[in-house]
């Protein structure tokens, strides 16, 4: 199931990069944090609690928020980062979508994340 959520996940992304005319563009990989054990019960209680912690690194000026996403933020023009929880709320995970190649600083601020993804 984790499987299918991510490649859900990257067709999302590739398609809404291509429609944003960015189809000749080159993807890095800026890999993901893995899918960490949460002590949360269901998918809205996930979703809200990665938000949350999402939220921090918005406030702190690291990501930004994508307009009209809860779960995607941006670095730039050039970054997305993407949240996805498990059906069951157990499990989150966050993927890093580079165009180009990913930058020292993206891949360490993933890890900082990674970092945060746990409660």
């Amino acid at each position: 199931m984790l499987n299918k959520l991510s490649i859900l996940s990257v067709v999302t992304i590739a398609s809404i990069t291509i429609n944003q005319g960015l189809a000749y563009a080159g993807f890095g990989d800026g890999g993901s944090t893995g899918w960490n054990a949460v002590s949360s019960n269901s998918w809205e209680s996930c979703a809200n609690k990665a938000l949350e912690k999402m939220t921090t690194f918005v406030n702190n000026g690291d990501v930004q928020f994508v307009p009209g996403w809860k779960s995607r933020f941006k670095i730039g023009n050039t970054v997305i980062l993407n949240v996805l929880c498990s059906p069951d709320g157990n499990y989150v995970t966050v993927s890093v979508f580079c165009i180009n190649d990913c930058s020292s600083r993206t891949i360490g601020l993933r890890k900082r994340i990674d970092g945060a993804m746990n409660w």
